[in-house]
C-alpha cells in the first residue's frame, strides 16, 4: 500500500458535500386552504431554492412557483412567514427582491409591492378590508439600523400595494394575528439589546374609525418575561 501525505481539509473521499446535502429537504411553513395543504420545501438540487408545494384532496402535489421564483423572507436576517394563504390566494416573499407576490389557482405569481430595500414577511390575511397585515423592514432610511414596524398592505385594485403604518416606535414587531370579527388584531415588539424569547410583549388593539388600528395596550411580556414562539405566538379568538 502506497501512503499519501496531503495537509489537512485536502484528503480525497469518495463522500462529497452534494452526495451528503444534495438529496437532505428541509420542510418548512405548513398552511391549510379551502381544500389543500401548503408548505415550503427547501431544495438543495434547486440551489437552495424554497418552493410552496400545494397536496390537493386529490392526492395530487403541485408546485405553485416557478423556477425563478423562491418563497423566503429575509426580516429580522433569519427569516420566517414567507408565505400565507386565503382560499386559492398564496401570498409569498419573493427571495431575490424581497416583494410581496400573489399566485392564484396555480397561476403566475402578480407582483403586489415594488419597493426597494423594503423588506416583508408574517404576512396575515384580513378579508374584511381586502388586505394583507404585514412586518415591514426599512434599509433606506439614514438610521444606523433597519427601521422595523406593522403595517397593511392594499389587495384592492385602485389601490394595490399601497402601505399604510399600523404601529411604529419599536425596534422590532412580529406575528400580526387578525380575530375573525376582524375588529381585534394583536402582534408582538419587543427591543434591543433583548432577544425575542426575553422580553417580547404581547399587544392587542381594537379597530376604530375607517378600519384603522390606534394604539392599543399590552396584555403580557416585557422586560423579565416573554410572550414569544418560533413559529407564531398570536392567535385571537
Amino acid at each position: 500500500m502506497t501512503r499519501t501525505t496531503a495537509p489537512y481539509g485536502t484528503w480525497p473521499s469518495p463522500i462529497t458535500p452534494a452526495s451528503v446535502a444534495g438529496n437532505s429537504r428541509r420542510f418548512g411553513s405548513l398552511h391549510l386552504g379551502r381544500e389543500a395543504v401548503y408548505w415550503t420545501e427547501g431544495r438543495p438540487e434547486e440551489a437552495g431554492r424554497n418552493v410552496i408545494v400545494k397536496w390537493d384532496r386529490n392526492g395530487r402535489k403541485t408546485d405553485i412557483l416557478p423556477r425563478e421564483f423562491s418563497a423566503r423572507s429575509r426580516v429580522h436576517e433569519y427569516g420566517g412567514g414567507e408565505f400565507s394563504i386565503c382560499n386559492d390566494r398564496v401570498f409569498f416573499i419573493n427571495d431575490h427582491d424581497q416583494d410581496i407576490y400573489e399566485v392564484v389557482s396555480e397561476g403566475a405569481p402578480q407582483r403586489i409591492t415594488n419597493r426597494c430595500d423594503w423588506r416583508f414577511s408574517d404576512m396575515c390575511y384580513d378579508p374584511h378590508r381586502n388586505r394583507l397585515l404585514v412586518i415591514v423592514e426599512r434599509h433606506d432610511t439614514d438610521n444606523k439600523l433597519p427601521v422595523n414596524f406593522l403595517a397593511s398592505v392594499d389587495l384592492n385594485e385602485t389601490a394595490l400595494g399601497e402601505i399604510c403604518v399600523i404601529a411604529g416606535g419599536r425596534d422590532f414587531y412580529a406575528s400580526p394575528c387578525l380575530s375573525p370579527c376582524g375588529m381585534l388584531l394583536a402582534y408582538l415588539c419587543w427591543d434591543l439589546p433583548h432577544m425575542p424569547w426575553e422580553a417580547a410583549e404581547l399587544w392587542l388593539t381594537k379597530s376604530g374609525a375607517q378600519d384603522h388600528f390606534p394604539s392599543g395596550e399590552k396584555i403580557a411580556g416585557g422586560a423579565g418575561e416573554c410572550v414569544f414562539n418560533h413559529n407564531g405566538a398570536t392567535k385571537v379568538v
